[in-house]
């Protein structure tokens, strides 16, 4: 098994575009600009870098991981229920 799939988070320089599976696309191209434009240089401007901060993602499996071992899963599946009447009891619920 590769170590990205058990990690809880991923850092930027861990990610790239063969990551979206993992981060989705938006943090994957996230790993991409922070690896390749962070120590780019240019030849009309080369003393100016593109800043990229470091960073992490949390992968999907992490995501759900967390929200199952917290029973969130159960909560928000109560929320889907498209009943205004039931609002008031639901938010009790949650809230309790």
């Amino acid at each position: 098994m590769e170590i990205k799939t058990i990690k809880y988070i991923l850092w930027l320089d861990e990610i790239s575009k063969k990551d979206i599976a993992l981060v989705g696309g938006k943090n994957a191209n996230l790993g991409e600009m922070y690896q390749n434009l962070t120590h780019a240089t240019s030849q009309i401007f080369p003393d100016e870098h593109i800043q990229v901060p470091y960073g992490f993602a949390v992968p999907a499996y992490s995501y759900r991981y967390f929200i199952e071992k917290n029973s969130l899963d159960v909560k928000i599946g109560v929320l889907e229920i498209p009943s205004s009447r039931r609002f008031s009891s639901i938010v009790s619920w949650v809230s309790g």
